[in-house]
């Protein structure tokens, strides 16, 4: 495919008899909202697992594609274009880990660090664009709220840029955006801080 088309998309899954296909969330979506998903006899699906990552995994939207696809692990993952993959939901069982909880990115691949940082506490706030990426301490710093639980499961929230201040509240656009999806004649959803609120709906015809 020169672009990426849904239809050419399936035709390609049960075609070739892929097993494992790395796809990000907008299309996860499409999966279980387009109608052309229908055409499809789905039973000739091969596939075993995906990878997720780029964009947080609606939770509802996770639910509705494991009914569409049963049997079709689902594995997000958390990386930069200037780290490469940072956390994955695989487990490692020399430390006891499965398969990593719902919605998390996984645990942190050997041989790297992750340090949680209080954004208020300084390290944001340099003059200059590259130490807000990497501070004195070679930390890059990649923007995202996430945080870590006693398991070493990893959680990723949204971006730092994109919180909407409200009446003394940070809101999460990910967060409302996953609760318009849960709508099933709402095909997408973006939310976005204004001075007032417009919120634009798509529907399937």
């Amino acid at each position: 495919m020169r672009r990426y088309e849904l239809r050419a998309f399936l035709n390609a899954l049960i075609t070739h008899q892929v097993t494992f296909a790395p796809i990000v969330p907008p299309i996860i979506l499409g999966l279980v909202k387009n109608p052309i998903v229908d055409e499809f006899d789905l039973s000739k699906l091969r596939l075993r697992s995906i990878m997720t990552a780029a964009a947080p995994l609606a939770p509802e939207i996770l639910n509705e594609f494991e009914k569409k696809f049963p049997g079709v692990e689902v594995q997000e993952a958390y990386g930069m274009t200037e780290h490469s993959c940072i956390t994955l939901t695989h487990g490692d069982p020399n430390k006891g880990h499965g398969i990593a909880k719902r919605n998390s990115v996984g645990f942190i691949l050997p041989n790297l660090e992750v340090k949680f940082v209080d954004p208020e506490s300084g390290y944001y706030k340099n003059e200059h664009e590259t130490t807000l990426t990497i501070d004195k301490d070679g930390w890059l710093h990649t923007g995202d709220i996430g945080y870590i639980d006693d398991d070493g499961d990893v959680f990723i929230v949204d971006r730092i840029k994109e919180l909407i201040k409200y009446k003394g509240f940070q809101v999460a656009p990910a967060e409302l955006e996953a609760i318009l999806l849960s709508h099933p004649s709402v095909e997408d959803a973006a939310v976005v801080g204004n001075t007032y609120v417009l919120f634009i709906f798509n529907y399937w015809e």
